[in-house]
């Protein structure tokens, strides 16, 4: 399935002068619009102006592609309606967010993960760069994991960050899906016995 996460934070104590939101969604990216609509409702939720609230994407290539040119497309109807749920469902988690505030710690460790590549590969034959495995260029593959622990030392949440993109389904699919995004949440919640929220870093190669 595909997720939206809701973030909040703000200074230990609360302080709604000083608070954030990030929502995060398994989307490829939306346009402005769509942006706008989905950020409005948010900030209403948390009780802050709309330049407080940052949306980003995990950017599944099996998620949705909303843009306005495929809405005449045969299915196109349902776009508009399924961002107003997905809208309306990102609202109630931040009002439930909003009211399960409390003070946490968060620790960080880092890592590394071989599973990314340099995926601009140049052809020589064609004189161009490709979209496509570079077995010539390394990449740093750094990973970092907060805990997010409560005052009491219980577990909240586990944040992961990694470069890279969520494409192992590859072009032939057919399904929606989060990708490798959802394989990792299932892993490491069953694991760690708390929900796992996973923030895209930056991947262009």
């Amino acid at each position: 399935p595909l997720h939206i996460d809701v973030l909040i934070l703000e200074p230990l104590g609360g302080d709604l002068d000083e608070r954030h939101v990030r929502v995060q969604t398994d989307f490829v990216h939306l346009n402005n619009e769509q942006r706008e609509a989905l950020v409005t409702p948010v900030a209403a939720a948390a009780s802050v102006p709309a330049e407080r609230v940052v949306v980003t994407h995990s950017h599944s290539h099996s998620a949705g592609f909303f843009e306005a040119n495929r809405q005449s497309l045969p299915g196109g109807e349902l776009i508009a309606p399924y961002l107003q749920s997905v809208a309306d469902a990102a609202a109630d988690v931040t009002a439930e967010a909003v009211s399960s505030l409390a003070d946490a710690t968060l620790s960080y460790a880092s890592g590394r993960c071989d599973m990314a590549a340099n995926r601009d590969y140049w052809d020589v034959e064609n004189g161009i760069y490709t979209t496509g495995y570079n077995p010539d260029r390394t990449i740093e593959n750094a990973l970092s994991v907060a805990r997010v622990t409560g005052d009491d030392g219980a577990l909240r949440l586990l944040i992961v960050n990694y470069a890279c993109h969520p494409t192992t389904l590859a072009w032939d699919n057919t399904l929606i899906s989060s990708d490798f995004v959802g394989a990792l949440r299932e892993v490491v919640e069953a694991d760690q016995g708390a929900p796992c929220c996973f923030f895209q870093a930056p991947c262009g190669d």
